[in-house]
Formats: C-alpha cells, sequence, structure tokens
C-alpha cells in the first residue's frame, strides 16, 4: 500500500484516541512534489480527514501502531477495511462518523420529490446536516440498502 511505504512521507492514519482519520505528513518533507501529490490525492479519496504535520519519529510510530492493530483481532475497522469502498458508500461511512462526532443516536435519511434531507438525532431533536437533490439522495439510499446492510431476499419474487 502506498500509503504505508516508510519513504513516502504520508501515512493515512486511524487515531485510535481520537477515532479520527487523519493524514500525517512528514514535517520536513512537506514541500516535496511526491509529498505534495500524494497529499492531495488522500484529500480527494478522504474528504473528511484532517492533516498534521509531524516529525519523522511521530510518523514512524503511528505506522508501527497502525500495523500493530492491523494484526491483532481487536474489533473495529482497519484500513484495509476501507481499502474497498466505493465513493458513495464512504460518504455514508462519513455521515456515521459525523453522527458519533455529534453525540447523535440515530440517522434519518428523508427522500421527497426534488430533495434528500439527511437528519441526526441529537437530544431528542432532529437536525439537518445534508441536503442533497433527489438523485443523489436515492443514489445514496440505494448504495445504503443494496451494498451495505444485509437485508436481500436469497431468492427472486417476480410480480413483488
Amino acid at each position: 500500500n502506498q500509503y504505508q511505504d516508510e519513504d513516502s512521507g504520508v501515512l493515512l492514519y486511524h487515531n485510535p484516541e481520537t477515532r479520527e482519520t487523519e493524514i500525517l505528513i512528514d514535517e520536513h518533507r512537506r514541500n516535496q512534489s511526491a509529498v505534495q501529490t500524494l497529499v492531495m490525492r488522500l484529500l480527494g479519496e478522504h474528504a473528511r480527514s484532517s492533516t498534521r504535520f509531524v516529525s519523522r519519529s511521530v510518523l514512524q510510530n503511528c505506522r508501527q501502531a497502525q500495523v500493530r492493530q492491523a494484526a491483532s483481532n481487536e474489533p473495529g475497522l482497519s484500513l484495509k477495511d476501507m481499502a474497498d469502498v466505493s465513493q458513495r458508500q464512504a460518504e455514508v461511512l462519513g455521515y456515521f462518523q459525523t453522527a458519533r462526532q455529534i453525540g447523535s443516536s440515530d440517522i434519518h435519511v428523508t427522500t421527497s420529490p426534488g430533495l434528500t434531507r439527511i437528519e441526526m438525532r441529537v437530544h431528542g431533536d432532529l437536525v439537518t446536516v445534508a441536503e442533497l437533490g433527489e438523485q443523489d439522495g436515492e443514489s445514496l439510499a440505494a448504495t445504503i440498502i443494496l451494498s451495505m446492510c444485509d437485508v436481500t431476499e436469497v431468492q427472486f419474487f417476480p410480480m413483488r
């Protein structure tokens, strides 16, 4: 994985303390074009990630900790699990991350003609966190139902 390469100067890191995804950048290599190119690519793929400039030793320690965590049988997602998600699935996972950050108990996706509203319940009140166009909303809902839930029937029933 290019993001794990010790010589890249960049690490896509899931911080176990904050439970946030960060892009760690070697502070002494931040001006190198290869590092900047990789950072821009990661920001495009992981728009909700924050960036942090760190020393080479911190970068190495985080890389080693991440490898140990991925090798262990600890529950939860690892970066390996995230390698094969579509852009739409990543968007859904981003909403879950936002819900966790704001202390939401549940997420509502309400589709209506022309508009889809993403709402999260915080302290008993529904708070709108995003509004999408009709097609984007339907695509988001279809992604959740068809590729992120295990609710499909094993048999096909015509006329149903």
